[in-house]
């Protein structure tokens, strides 16, 4: 599955796609709900802004895509290489299914 459909997958079901959205009952922000109490310094590092605030992402959807696909390639892929090295055969199991 290539990085824009797993991204356009998630953006569906965390928000219905809209980029725009803020999670009323925690700090979920944007099309893909990352938690800013969670990633907020990140994502400023990654936009090169301290000063960047949750509503700022919020209304940059061009960040938010940047910052997601980032967020595949150079955190979530690692993580799931590490496990795939770590289970493999529970892995094989599950593909033959």
């Amino acid at each position: 599955m290539s990085d824009k459909v797993f991204l356009k997958a998630i953006g569906s079901v965390e928000s219905g796609n809209n980029p725009r959205a803020k999670n009323k009952e925690s700090s979920a922000t944007g099309e893909h709900q990352f938690m800013w109490s969670q990633w907020g310094n990140q994502i400023q590092q990654f936009a090169g802004d301290p000063e960047l605030t949750r509503d700022d992402f919020a209304n940059d959807p061009e960040l938010q895509r940047k910052w997601s696909e980032y967020y595949v390639n150079n955190i979530l892929d690692p993580e799931v290489e590490k496990l795939k090295q770590r289970y493999p055969e529970q892995l094989k199991s599950r593909d033959r299914k």
